[in-house]
């Protein structure tokens, strides 16, 4: 073993065996950790049941889809949108967001946002309810846009339209009535 090539071709066969070995561990941990938060899902799916159940809320359906038609550039595609639950409590239907972990159970952080007004916009439900499952706590979200300036300003000059409209036809219908007499 006096050749230095010897030595190069150990180290990279060391290399290469090592590269394998690391990627197979990685791939075995990433998939327990997978597998760890799924279960927790599906834990955290029975207990957001049980939950919605003592507030009162009957579940109507599981995992609900609804179909939506998204147009770009004149081409149709059909997809869906699909909400953890559709409860009923009363008379009023609500979608419920279950969320388990520690991202998404805000309700004003974007992603979470923007998936609670998609609900809103597709099922036009009586209200939303976003499942905290870490805290144990059901939370109603409710959505408003303000009101611009240029809004009211509309309203304002239609409304003055209308009213000068049936100031004219009275003042009109009078003249006639006098003319006549």
């Amino acid at each position: 073993m006096d050749h230095p090539y010897i030595y190069i071709l150990i180290l990279c066969v060391g290399l290469i065996a090592g590269a394998y070995l690391f990627n197979l561990a990685s791939r075995f941990f990433r998939g327990k950790d997978y597998q760890n938060r799924a279960e927790f899902a599906q834990f955290s799916e029975a207990e957001a049941e049980a939950l919605l159940q003592r507030h009162g809320y009957n579940i109507i359906g599981k995992h609900v889809r609804a179909n939506v038609i998204t147009n770009v550039d004149g081409q149709d595609h059909l997809g869906y949108v699909a909400c953890d639950y559709l409860v009923q409590k009363g008379k009023k239907t609500y979608v419920a967001e279950v969320k388990s972990g520690q991202l998404g159970i805000d309700p004003t952080e974007p992603a979470t946002r923007r998936q609670l007004l998609e609900y809103d916009y597709v099922y036009k439900p009586d209200g939303l309810l976003l499942v905290n499952m870490l805290d144990q706590k059901i939370y109603s979200v409710k959505f408003s846009f303000p009101k611009y300036a240029s809004d009211s300003l509309i309203v304002k000059i239609a409304a003055i339209a209308i009213i000068a409209l049936l100031l004219f036809i009275l003042i009109w219908m009078g003249y006639q009535l006098r003319v006549r007499f």
